[in-house]
């Protein structure tokens, strides 16, 4: 994100006269030289006060699980998109690179989740979205398709739901094919061709954590710890 884009977002923001909690890494926002901007603006710290409050950091699942929250302005990945839904908050997607296309037209395209901001980065859009998803259309969003998906993202990753279902039977697999625990795989062994590359995966995590738990940082993401930690359940 530029500094233009960053003061876009903040005008449209402090112009939709709703409150609202502002989340940036520093380090996310560059300069016109294209170097990190190291700080959040003044003016943004100092003029969003009224409405605002702008931090480096906040724990995302609690905030958006807080009964405060009425809407989430995100980039659309696949964690802050699986997070919103269980939290039943509807969402404004700005998609950067990668996924985040696919999961923001999903959100608003499919599930009727939210509205999509790609390609654009104006004041007056950012003002009219916040408005459209917190007072104009708040009853389309929250009370009907919002809370249906939470209750079928709440099954899903229940002990009994599909997705808990889906990885037990992905390490059942791994652990069939002779590849899990650290040990060498058989040369005769066959691996499912849609497990190949998520195998590889798993082998850097079991290496990089090395049998204990990581706390924070190092690029081993939420899913590969659940399924190193039920592996390890299960030896």
């Amino acid at each position: 994100m530029t500094r233009d884009q960053l003061m876009e977002f903040w005008y449209g923001l402090v112009n939709s006269k709703k409150k609202f909690l502002w989340v940036i890494r520093p380090e996310s926002v560059i300069n016109q030289d294209g170097d990190n901007l190291g700080e959040i603006p003044e003016k943004l710290q100092e003029g969003g006060k009224e409405r605002g409050y702008v931090v480096k950091w906040a724990p995302q699942e609690e905030v958006l699980a807080h009964k405060a929250i009425g809407g989430f302005l995100t980039h659309s990945g696949w964690n802050s998109t699986l997070e919103s839904i269980a939290a039943g908050v509807p969402m404004i997607c700005w998609p950067y690179f990668g996924d985040q296309q696919v999961n923001s037209r999903y959100v608003s395209e499919i599930w009727k989740l939210g509205l999509d901001m790609k390609d654009v980065c104006d004041r007056r859009v950012v003002e009219k979205m916040v408005n459209d998803l917190m007072v104009d259309r708040r009853e389309e969003y929250v009370k009907s398709t919002a809370a249906r998906m939470q209750e079928l993202a709440r099954k899903s990753v229940s002990e009994d739901g599909s997705s808990s279902c889906c990885l037990n039977r992905l390490i059942e697999d791994i652990s069939d094919s002779g590849c899990g625990g650290g040990g060498v795989r058989r040369k005769d062994t066959v691996v499912p061709y849609r497990y190949r590359c998520f195998l590889c995966y798993h082998h850097q995590i079991h290496e990089r954590i090395g049998g204990t738990r990581r706390r924070g940082g190092g690029g081993v993401g939420r899913m590969g710890w659940s399924l190193f930690r039920r592996w390890e359940e299960r030896k």
